[in-house]
């Protein structure tokens, strides 16, 4: 489900229906694998994304844990279980991630300052119900600050700021 390279140069790699990261450094053949302990899920996650504190986020898809990776001290951890299904995420104006909504009508918002996240619905206008459930598979960040949330298969495209109100849909 992507790559990012991070600060030092690694590459992350988040496979598809896999409950661990791979991190490949430049010039090695291997890579590390990163993520939960044996005997957790199998299932996969929607999506990471590096906050501008240096750690990647990584959203629950088929897997319920929001988890953190600090790439410096190679640590990993669970900031808990989401209720919902989530994919691709961007930063906002204010260095929280904003994360689409798979098939579901929450916004997952992870406060990276304080490591912690919610989910809540989409504030603001209202979800057209000619469009039903947002299913987006993607986020990017716009340059007024604002969250793209991008739709899948339709038309649905949400315009997001950093109280996480809809600003607009496209």
């Amino acid at each position: 489900y992507g790559a990012l390279t991070l600060p030092d140069g690694d590459v992350l790699m988040l496979p598809q229906t896999n409950h661990k990261l791979l991190r490949f450094t430049p010039g090695n053949n291997a890579a590390v694998q990163i993520g939960e302990a044996s005997g957790q899920s199998n299932n996969g996650y929607g999506g990471f994304k590096l906050a501008p504190n240096g750690n990647v986020y990584i959203f629950p898809n088929g897997n319920n844990n929001v988890c953190k990776y600090d790439p410096v001290a190679n640590s990993w951890s669970s900031l808990g279980t989401a209720t919902s299904k989530y994919r691709g995420g961007a930063v906002d104006n204010t260095g929280n991630i904003l994360v689409a909504p798979d098939n579901t009508s929450n916004i997952l918002e992870i406060d990276t300052a304080n490591d912690t996240f919610t989910e809540r619905t989409f504030s603001g206008v209202s979800i057209s119900s000619t469009l039903g459930t947002p299913n987006c598979y993607g986020a990017t960040e716009m340059p007024n600050g604002n969250v793209m949330l991008l739709g899948y298969k339709s038309n649905q495209h949400y315009e997001i700021n950093a109280s996480g109100n809809v600003g607009s849909e496209h």
